[in-house]
């Protein structure tokens, strides 16, 4: 075979995006704030990998045309030993192109092996049989699976069954692109999967996951749509394990859509997690929350986690959820840039919160997010130094809700800079004598309520700075020691503003800025 038609480890790679060694130097990508993702190339990947597109007919050097082998594509026929013929010949030649035409192929199990790239053209669809498990890819490097549809509407058997599209275990450098599954029980399930990506599939009215990976390493969810499901929209998930806990690490879940799941739009059920980033996401109308990164079983940490620039919109029961399940441990997470959106159509409307962080500790941050419509705005509990500072908030109950919920204590987290409104409670509630030196500094509060827009029921905290308004003459009424009112007229007032300096029903202000 010539090097311009067959396929070759280094072409399938450059197809890739560079998916060689670690796909992901994921850090040094979120650090750098950009880079190139995997299959973002503007050329056909059966050019990139063949250097030329063949007609499909089977005369191209290194094709392998399912028909060719028996397959008749008639939607009743079980084509299973004639795909599996053409996949055990390409493998024999060094790896090749299974083609599969328009047509409906019943497949039950089919084994998928090292350096194949199995292509669908014209709506080609595979249709799984009952019990059956698909394309099965165990311990294969250097696949290739696109433009293939898998109804799965024959597999009803109970969740236990495992009943899925494709699915397998250390699997590395897989690529499942342009591909649409829908009806069965599970989609993609790929276990311990390594240097891989879905991208630009369609998942859609699965009893349970359209797609999910498990114990993964260097994997990316790319511009994947997933709806109508009756499990989360997309997932990583972790292993339960006696041994050591799992390590996930170097994963990206960019420019995904995922609505009307019956749980999550994203879940993360992890162990210990490692550099991920999810960015540039829609996550709209799910039951549960848009975002939901936790650490289960035996996980230990998270760390270099970064959400941003996602548009979270009335997912019923919050929006961004950054929670450890394990009491003690406590995590790194980066939440920024996110727009936040919810309200009362929802019937649990009292539940919902915009930013959750549960047992995040030092080096954890939630900043420049815009949150509106929601219950709560950024709830912090059970974790240490935590930042909060220049998010617009503007919720029906607390604002931002510094608490612990089981932990024994909570220090040293800091709230600022914020621009906060509420329309039933403070603006910001700091709470437990065990929630201890809490900095409140410099935020700018509203509420229409009629209560204390700062209220600190806590131990050691510190609050000066904030501002609540603006007046034309010395203030009167409730304020919190350290809140300022800016002055409307400087230069009539001779001061920049009033001061309080006790906490009271009617506090005391005094002037500030003498002019």
């Amino acid at each position: 075979m010539s090097e311009k038609q067959t396929m070759t480890r280094r072409r399938l790679l450059a197809a890739m995006g560079g998916m060689a060694g670690a796909t992901v130097a994921a850090a040094g990508w979120m650090a750098a704030g950009g880079g190139t993702v995997l299959g973002s190339g503007a050329s056909s990947v059966t050019g990139d990998v063949y250097g030329e597109e063949c007609d499909g007919g089977g005369a191209c050097e290194g094709m392998h045309n399912v028909k060719q082998y028996g397959a008749v594509g008639d939607g009743s026929h079980d084509d299973t030993a004639a795909i599996q013929a053409a996949l055990n010949a390409a493998h024999a030649a060094g790896g090749g192109t299974i083609l599969f035409p328009p047509g409906v192929y019943r497949i039950s199990n089919v084994t998928c092996h090292d350096d194949l790239h199995l292509k669908g053209m014209g709506g080609a669809t595979l249709k799984p049989a009952k019990t059956a498990r698909g394309i099965l890819v165990d311990n294969t490097r250097y696949v290739l699976i696109e433009g293939l549809r898998f109804d799965c509407s024959l597999q009803t058997s109970t969740v236990s069954a495992k009943e899925t599209c494709i699915t397998g275990t250390n699997a590395q450098h897989i690529l499942i692109r342009d591909c649409e599954l829908f009806g069965g029980i599970y989609g993609i399930w790929l276990y311990e999967a390594r240097n891989g990506c879905i991208e630009h599939c369609h998942g859609h009215h699965f009893n349970q996951w359209p797609f999910v990976v498990t114990g993964c390493q260097g994997f990316q969810y790319l511009s994947n749509v997933s709806h109508d499901n009756g499990n989360d929209g997309l997932k990583f998930a972790g292993v339960n394990t006696t041994s050591a806990p799992n390590l996930m690490k170097d994963m990206i879940v960019a420019g995904n859509l995922c609505y009307n799941n019956a749980r999550d739009g994203f879940d993360l059920a992890g162990n210990n997690v490692e550099n991920l980033l999810i960015s540039g996401n829609i996550f709209r109308d799910n039951t549960l929350q848009g975002i939901d990164c936790k650490i289960v079983y035996q996980g230990q940490y998270m760390k270099n986690v970064v959400i941003r620039n996602n548009l979270l919109l009335f997912n019923q029961t919050g929006q961004i959820n950054c929670q450890n399940d394990i009491d003690g441990v406590q995590s790194a997470v980066s939440v920024y840039d996110n727009t936040v959106r919810s309200g009362a159509a929802s019937t649990v409307y009292n539940y919902i919160y915009g930013i959750r962080l549960d047992g995040q500790g030092p080096g954890s941050s939630v900043y420049h997010n815009d949150i509106r419509g929601c219950y709560f705005g950024i709830r912090v509990h059970d974790g240490d130094q935590a930042v909060v500072s220049r998010n617009t908030v503007d919720v029906k109950h607390t604002g931002i809700f510094v608490d612990l919920q089981t932990a024994t204590g909570m220090d040293g987290n800091r709230v600022e800079d914020n621009d906060i409104k509420t329309e039933a409670s403070p603006c910001i509630h700091i709470k437990n004598a065990a929630t201890t030196n809490t900095l409140v500094r410099n935020n700018r509060t509203k509420t229409t309520a009629n209560v204390y827009r700062i209220a600190d029921t806590a131990t050691g905290t510190v609050i000066y700075g904030n501002e609540f308004g603006h007046a034309s003459s010395l203030p009167t009424g409730r304020a919190v020691r350290g809140e300022i009112v800016r002055s409307s007229d400087p230069i009539a007032t001779s001061c920049m503003g009033w001061i309080a300096t006790n906490t009271a029903e009617q506090a005391v202000f005094a002037p500030f800025g003498a002019i």
